[in-house]
């Protein structure tokens, strides 16, 4: 098992719940995607929130996450809510493209994520291959400013480069709309991308 992997292995057996989604954003989102929406893959769901409250609106929803102790949490969860439509799978992220899934889905959401892929590009990549014709990826990260000077308590680790993450998405995607920005603390910046 990777260093980083066993980290959050801990962390969720911990009791470590990450942030969750918030419900009006979800739904926001959800109004402006113009497909059916009735598959989704949520790319590092965690415990579940997220793949929750999706199924919760009727979408059959796929979990992924490379933590065993998030997925049996996530799956506990699901039960405690009695919701049917969520299906989990242990996959590690960097080997995205190796991994089958029935059919293409609607949308796919990538949750504070992305700074932890090793190729961003491959991943970004293999997402594209996952959508239906018509699908979106909704990505969503803390991202780092040019000209900013980020200390360590800024958590840059956990953090993208905006401008070379904008520019991956659009060499990768035909269509790039930056969601919203959510500002935090003195230096964060929470960016939701949607692309097709």
């Amino acid at each position: 098992m990777s260093e980083q992997k066993n980290k959050w292995n801990e962390s969720f057996k911990a009791g470590r719940d990450y942030n969750p989604m918030n419900q009006i954003l979800l739904d926001t989102i959800l109004g402006t995607i113009k497909n059916d929406r009735r598959t989704v893959i949520d790319l590092g769901c965690g415990t579940g929130d997220a793949a929750i409250k999706l199924a919760e609106r009727g979408m059959t929803v796929v979990g992924v996450d490379w933590s065993a102790d998030a997925l049996e949490k996530a799956k506990l969860k699901t039960e405690i809510a009695k919701i049917g439509t969520i299906t989990f799978k242990e996959v590690d992220l960097n080997n995205l493209a190796e991994v089958a899934f029935d059919e293409p889905v609607d949308i796919i959401l990538s949750k504070l994520v992305i700074a932890f892929v090793e190729d961003k590009k491959q991943f970004c990549i293999a997402v594209k291959k996952l959508l239906s014709a018509e699908g979106v990826f909704v990505v969503q990260t803390p991202v780092l400013h040019d000209g900013v000077q980020y200390l360590p308590e800024d958590k840059p680790g956990i953090a993208v480069k905006y401008n070379e993450f904008k520019e991956l998405l659009n060499e990768v995607f035909s269509e790039v709309k930056e969601f919203n920005h959510s500002y935090y603390g003195d230096k964060g910046d929470l960016v939701t991308f949607i692309a097709k």
